[in-house]
């Protein structure tokens, strides 16, 4: 018996579901003599069908294809994307053709758009578009910036001087409107991105956006509402899902090499005015009226979201949130604990009013063979500390323009060549950890 994990439903038809894998942690049975067979595997199609009435095009003979009977007792759920609260469970005889994605074009992702390019609008052209986005847009296959927006009309006509841009708007609908915008990317604050989605959704364009998805969860779920009503995808700024260093540190858990994940613990400690992010005149990030929160929402958003991408979704967190050092409206201290679909327990621990010596972004992951330390926001290596081999470290280099892999991805989504990585449902759940972890009272 072959026992799979970690299905997100793609589509289905009448006779058969079809389920994109992004992780499949397989073991078999001895008896199966397919042991060549295990192991993990990436971007696969696994078809699922009652015994009895095997789809046709399902007997094509693509590469490598790998049949197996399931018994009856297998009764895992699985969960619908972006319906956390439905479930799934099979309970009969089923035939499971596991193959290579590339393999069965029947189901490969539809195009967002009908152009063969992505030409890119931007709302908000503020610091994060000067070096770690928007320059990418210019540099992946297929995509472009065509259209920049800011409410200030010096700085947007000189962004776009700067940077090569034909066409700068002051108003946002003006851009929306832009017949030859055809995708729109939110840079602004996380008070703006609701109503910036709504106007993009009534538009029929893609959206991305920028990080935190929005001040709360309920802002999120709003925003895939309007998307899904409209019909256009939405997808969110969480780059570190695409990294290399990342993608690795996420092949390795999942190949087993430091045993089965046990627990993990995120420890981020820095000064009044950390040196992981720009400062402004007006320090929106510490403004919950714009934020959301304060560097908690701005930065543990990045290292929540990467757990969820590498260890699947978190289920309950519970924490305490408080303003110690009153130099600002928001939080400045989170404390809390968190349990994951898998069972897998973390804590994490976040103040941002300390020393600048006691200054640390450390996360451990330990499982039961060793365990894998890394920095969030530093350089692109970790470290891996294993029974058979001891410490390893691990090194990579980063894009110049840091969101060019996701931003590269997210393009070949919306042209039907790949599947987003970062998406609003994968980016709401991240606000609903962090909304948790901050409850007050």
């Amino acid at each position: 018996m072959l026992l799979f994990y970690d299905f997100h439903l793609l589509s289905g038809v009448d006779v058969f579901s079809v389920f994109s894998v992004r992780r499949a942690n397989i073991r078999v049975l001895p008896e199966e003599r397919v042991d060549h067979r295990v192991g993990v595997f990436d971007r696969f199609i696994l078809c699922i069908s009652p015994l009895l009435n095997i789809p046709r095009q399902c007997l094509c003979p693509p590469t490598n294809i790998f049949l197996a009977i399931v018994s009856q007792d297998l009764t895992r759920p699985f969960l619908r994307q972006g319906d956390d609260n439905q479930k799934v469970s099979i309970k009969n005889p089923f035939v499971w053709f596991l193959l290579p994605y590339s393999d069965f074009p029947y189901f490969r992702p539809m195009k967002k758009i009908q152009d063969n390019e992505v030409r890119w609008g931007i709302l908000g052209v503020g610091n994060v578009c000067e070096v770690k986005s928007a320059p990418a847009m210019n540099l992946v296959p297929d995509s472009k910036v065509v259209a920049v927006m800011r409410r200030n009309e010096e700085k947007v006509k000189d962004y776009a001087k700067r940077h090569g841009v034909s066409k700068w708007y002051t108003d946002a609908q003006s851009l929306i409107n832009d017949p030859e915008v055809n995708a729109i990317y939110i840079a602004t604050p996380p008070n703006a991105h609701l109503e910036l989605t709504k106007l993009a959704a009534e538009s029929g364009k893609p959206v991305y956006v920028e990080k935190p998805m929005a001040r709360t969860y309920a802002e999120c779920l709003e925003m895939i509402a309007v998307c899904e009503a409209a019909g256009v995808p939405l997808y969110v700024a969480y780059y570190r899902r695409s990294l290399p260093h990342f993608v690795k540190m996420k092949e390795l858990i999942d190949a087993g090499t430091i045993g089965e994940v046990r627990t993990l613990h995120i420890n981020m400690k820095q000064e009044l005015k950390p040196e992981v992010i720009v400062h402004l005149n007006h320090n929106w990030r510490v403004d919950p009226e714009i934020a959301g929160g304060g560097y908690f929402y701005d930065l543990a958003s990045h290292q929540l979201d990467y757990l969820d991408f590498l260890l699947g979704p978190i289920e309950q967190a519970r924490g305490f949130a408080a303003n110690q050092a009153g130099a600002y409206a928001a939080e400045d201290i989170v404390a809390g604990s968190f349990r994951f679909e898998n069972g897998i327990i973390g804590t994490g621990n976040w103040c941002f009013t300390t020393s600048k010596e006691a200054e640390i972004d450390d996360t451990v992951i330990y499982g039961s063979k060793g365990y894998i330390r890394y920095q969030t926001f530093g350089k692109g290596e970790f470290e891996l500390v294993t029974q058979e081999k001891g410490r390893e470290v691990f090194a990579f280099e980063l894009p110049s323009h840091i969101q060019q892999h996701l931003i590269n991805n997210i393009t070949c989504d919306i042209l039907g060549k790949d599947q987003a990585w970062s998406t609003g449902n994968s980016a709401a759940r991240t606000n609903w950890v962090m909304d948790e972890l901050t409850r007050k009272g």
